[in-house]
C-alpha cells in the first residue's frame, strides 16, 4: 500500500503476523515533484561516505548510556536550539528522539484506536513491552543499515520482515520526507485507515489490505513494542518503524476475526 500525502512525502506499510514466505521484492517509489538524483562523481561519493559514517556513529551512540545528562538538556529544548542542535544530535540522539519512539504517544495512539471498538477499552488495553520494543528497534536499525550499506537510494524503501515464527505479530512502516521523520502516530493512523476496506462479514473478502488494521485492534494482542530508525541525507529523512504485538494477531479463520476484531461503538 502506498499513500502520497504531499509533495516529497511517501508512506508505505506492510503487515505480517504469521510465518513468512519468500521475501517481498524491493519496493521502489518516486517523490512527487522534482527529483534530485544522487551525484555520481567524486562529490557524490564523498557525500555518501559521510552519510554512512554519520549513520554508523549514530547506531553506536543509540546503544550507549546517557553519560551527558541528555534527558535534562532535551527538556530545556536544546535538541532544536540552533546553537546546540549539532551536539545534541551526535551525543544525545536517544533523548532527542532519533533512536526510539515516544512510548506514551505511541501506546496512547494504539489504545485510542482500540477504544473505538466495542469492549476493548479498558479491559483489553495494550501495555508496553520493553523486550518487544528493543527487538523492534534493532530490526528498524538493521533496515536502515542495510539501505546505507547497499547504497539504496533515499527514495527506495525496503520493508523486509523479520522471522517471528508465530511468536509475535509485526507491522512495518516506511516514509521518505523532506519535512522530517515519520512517527509511530503517523504509522498507527495509516495502519488503522485500512478499516475502510474491511469486510465485517467475511474478512477474507475485504477489498484491500486490512492486516495492519486488524493487528492494531486485535483483541488478544495485549503487548506492544515499537522501534524506529531514521536517516537523513540530501535534504530527505528516511524512517522505518517496526511494531511488534504479542500474542500475534491475524490468526486465520472467520471465527478468530469475529472474536478479535470487534465492531465499532
Amino acid at each position: 500500500m502506498m499513500k502520497v500525502v504531499a509533495a516529497f512525502e511517501i508512506y508505505i506499510a506492510v503487515v505480517f503476523s504469521h510465518p513468512p514466505g519468500p521475501k517481498k521484492p524491493e519496493i521502489s517509489v518516486s517523490r512527487v515533484g522534482p527529483v534530485m538524483e544522487d551525484k555520481r562523481g567524486l562529490d557524490g561519493r564523498r557525500s555518501l561516505l559521510k552519510s554512512k559514517l554519520d549513520l554508523f556513529r549514530r547506531l553506536e551512540e543509540c546503544a550507549q548510556p546517557d553519560i551527558y545528562g541528555c534527558v535534562q538538556w532535551e527538556q530545556q529544548g536544546l535538541c532544536t536550539n540552533a546553537t546546540y542542535q549539532a551536539f545534541m544530535e551526535t551525543k544525545c540522539g536517544a533523548a532527542c528522539g532519533l533512536c526510539t519512539v515516544d512510548v506514551s504517544s505511541c501506546l496512547g495512539r494504539h489504545n485510542t484506536k482500540r477504544g473505538l471498538h466495542q469492549g476493548l477499552i479498558p479491559s483489553y488495553s495494550m501495555t508496553w513491552d520493553s523486550t518487544l520494543a528493543s527487538a523492534a528497534e534493532t530490526w528498524a536499525l538493521q533496515l536502515i543499515n542495510d539501505d546505507v550499506d547497499n547504497n539504496v537510494a533515499m527514495t527506495t524503501l525496503n520493508l523486509v520482515h523479520s522471522s517471528p515464527n508465530g511468536q509475535y505479530g509485526e507491522n512495518l512502516y516506511g516514509s521518505v520526507s523532506s519535512s522530517g521523520a515519520g512517527s509511530c502516530e503517523d504509522a498507527t493512523d495509516l495502519w488503522y485507515a485500512e478499516i475502510a476496506d474491511y469486510d465485517w462479514n467475511y474478512y477474507n473478502q475485504s477489498t484491500g489490505v486490512i492486516g495492519h488494521f486488524t493487528q492494531v485492534v486485535w483483541k488478544n494482542s495485549l503487548q506492544l513494542g515499537v522501534g524506529a530508525a531514521k536517516y537523513t541525507a540530501g535534504g530527505l529523512t528516511k524512517t522505518y518503524i517496526v511494531a511488534r504485538y504479542a500474542p500475534a494477531g491475524n490468526v486465520v479463520g472467520q471465527a478468530n476475526y469475529d472474536a478479535n476484531v470487534p465492531p465499532l461503538i
